[in-house]
């Protein structure tokens, strides 16, 4: 049988032969490889394919499996989704798998839709089809002659990327709404000055007062910028977009670039209450899509890093997911690491801590940021420190666990003289402040919090006892390798924020011991060459009493030893990632100028920096080999 489509919307373009420069109403130009699916009023679709008609408005499609008798009706959809036992009120519109191959092709653009039409005398369907979507059509002068791969589009609105056409009644529903849209280029190389010219489907979306932005990658991992006022796309009409494309720093650094747009623009300018409906899109090195939503939660973080020019900020997603090969989970971090001078300190420590066998320490990634359209830095997309079976692994408690076994663990603690938090004490002895971060204030049980402050000042009551040394019982509720490795990294980082203390962490597992880590906050104070030979913290918390006993400095000669020779290739790692972000570091020195003194490298250029990093640190190595050693 055929199936004959005639034109349909009369206007004065042919999307798939020549570009206009008006938008315009769409008119379809069928392909020699085209098909749709057909479906009766009851019953599975079938695939039609071109017959004849190539090349024009009209064409003529054919299909077995269908009996036409009257008065029956038929519905049909472009392009056809080869999937059996589709249903007609579920078809998937896929907008994220666009494929354009050659410069100025349109042959992968249009989806439409016809629905209720009934066999006529001649024993044919006339299928009367209606646009489902616009079409972008883009031009761009580039700078550059290059082989173009993939074009990013991104707004502070939203694209619909995935949809549900119900062919019942010709409506669509969004699936999956993101910032990005993707446009993957194949076989497209433009000279310099030559026009670039694309094709995008988009479904319908109100971008007005929106801004969207053109991400152009050619196959050199450079990126081309381009930005323009957004429109009321509809359904049916070929939107015109001319524009120069500029090569733009901020995308060309070699890191990553996160994109986030709050509601109107607004400034973040709380640090307690979150900012809902902000969006947030990851673009990796190779410019395809790492994760993108615009559920995003966000709001400012930090205690005297909050007060500084360049804003560290927490954000929450709408569910677990994967950020830069990262482990899944919703709280993340961007730290400013406005105070140091390398933007690597943090990240180094944590490196440092992985030698060891701490159980877990942050993950993160260097990035750019551009936040609502403009780039405001270098930052550290880094994993919060969270119970959870990819952070610190131990049990999540509930408000029921208030007894026996249940209300051992797990805790998750704070030391820190800020003594904010909602839960918190003073030890009975060393009056250390302990600050409850897990179980959550709306969880934690006074029963919970009553029973590890016990054993907290029953732990402390065993170490400073007068004959404490006689039978050691003080160990049965402190891991003591963790404290030694917790300790090797602040002193081979030089981070005295323990003798005060400050983001000092510690955990208790069910049934567990008090554990110390993670690692955090080495921004501020670290590798500085004048401390190479001192201490930092063998003073402080807990550890001027541990020193006095000799298995205690056993076990640290023990981890010493054992974790040296990884110690060793920190310099070359500190090296492998000052090349990483070099550019990035200058571009961000140059968007926010230092006046802290506190790390004392603010007026070196980066590569000095980055040798007096290296230098502080083999100071301390070779320093603390020969005093554990004589220990």
């Amino acid at each position: 049988m055929n199936v004959i489509i005639p034109e349909v919307l009369i206007g004065d373009e042919i999307t798939r032969m020549s570009p206009v420069r008006e938008d315009s109403r769409l008119q379809f130009l069928w392909g020699v490889n085209d098909s749709i699916g057909v479906f009766p009023d009851d019953g599975f679709q079938i695939g039609f394919s071109m017959a004849n008609g190539e090349g024009s408005t009209n064409a003529s499609l054919e299909g077995r499996g269908l009996i036409l008798k009257d008065p029956a009706t038929f519905s049909a959809y472009y392009p056809f989704v080869d999937q059996f036992n589709l249903d007609k009120s579920n078809i998937p519109i896929r907008m994220n798998e666009q494929i354009q191959d050659g410069n100025g092709s349109s042959n992968h653009i249009g989806h439409m839709a016809a629905i209720n039409a009934p066999v006529n005398g001649k024993g044919c369907v006339t299928f009367t089809f209606q646009h489902l979507a616009g079409v972008l059509h883009l031009q761009f002068i580039l700078p550059n002659a290059a082989n173009i791969r993939r074009v990013l589009l991104l707004t502070n609105g939203y694209f619909t990327t995935e949809a549900i056409l119900n062919l019942k009644d010709s409506t669509i529903v969004a699936k999956n709404t993101t910032t990005v849209q993707t446009l993957n280029l194949k076989n497209i190389f433009v000279e310099k000055d030559q026009k670039l010219e694309l094709y995008m489907n988009i479904l319908p979306v109100d971008l007005s007062g929106k801004k969207i932005h053109a991400k152009i990658y050619d196959d050199n991992g450079i990126c081309y910028t381009s930005t323009w006022d957004g429109k009321d796309y509809r359904a049916g009409t070929l939107y015109n977009v001319e524009q120069k494309a500029e090569v733009d720093a901020a995308m060309n650094s070699g890191l990553p670039i996160v994109f986030i747009d709050t509601p109107n623009n607004a400034n973040i300018e709380s640090k307690t209450e979150w900012m809902d409906e902000a969006s947030i899109s990851i673009i990796d090195t190779d410019g395809t899509e790492d994760y993108c939503s615009n559920k995003l939660q966000i709001r400012g973080r930090g205690n005297t890093t909050w007060q500084f020019p360049k804003k560290p900020y927490a954000i929450k997603l709408d569910s677990k997911a994967k950020i830069l090969g990262m482990p899944q989970h919703k709280r993340w971090c961007l730290l400013a690491n406005w105070m140091d001078r390398t933007l690597m300190r943090n990240d180094v420590s944590f490196q440092i801590a992985r030698q060891t066998g701490l159980a877990w320490t942050p993950r993160g990634q260097f990035v750019e940021v551009i936040m609502n359209g403009s780039h405001i830095g270098n930052y550290y997309l880094c994993e919060q420190i969270k119970i959870d079976k990819n952070r610190v692994n131990i049990t999540e408690m509930k408000a029921t666990d208030i007894e026996g076994d249940a209300i051992t663990g797990g805790y998750l603690i704070e030391l820190d003289t800020n003594f904010d938090e909602v839960n918190k004490f003073h030890s009975a002895i060393a009056q250390m402040p302990y600050q409850f971060q897990e179980p959550d204030e709306d969880v934690l049980q006074p029963e919970q919090l009553s029973w590890f402050e016990s054993y907290v000042n029953e732990m402390e009551s065993k170490l400073y006892a007068k004959n404490w040394l006689d039978n050691r019982e003080y160990a049965d509720y402190m891991d003591l390798n963790s404290f030694v490795d917790w300790w090797l990294v602040h002193e081979l980082a030089d981070n005295s924020d323990p003798s005060h203390p400050k983001s000092s962490f510690m955990y208790k597992d069910r049934n567990g011991k008090l554990t110390a880590g993670p690692v955090w906050d080495f921004d501020w104070g670290t590798f500085k060459p004048d401390r190479g030979e001192s201490y930092s913290i063998k003073d402080f918390i807990y550890y001027e009493r541990l020193f006095e006993d000799p298995v205690f400095v056993s076990i640290v000669k023990e981890r010493w030893a054992m974790h040296k020779s990884k110690f060793e290739n920190i310099p070359e790692y500190i090296r492998t990632v000052a090349a990483k972000i070099k550019k990035s570091n200058e571009t961000d020195k140059t968007i926010w100028p230092m006046d802290s003194t506190e790390n004392g490298d603010e007026d070196m250029i980066f590569d000095k920096a980055v040798e007096r990093m290296i230098t502080a640190y083999k100071t301390k190595l070779q320093w603390l080999d020969a005093e554990i050693e004589s220990m």
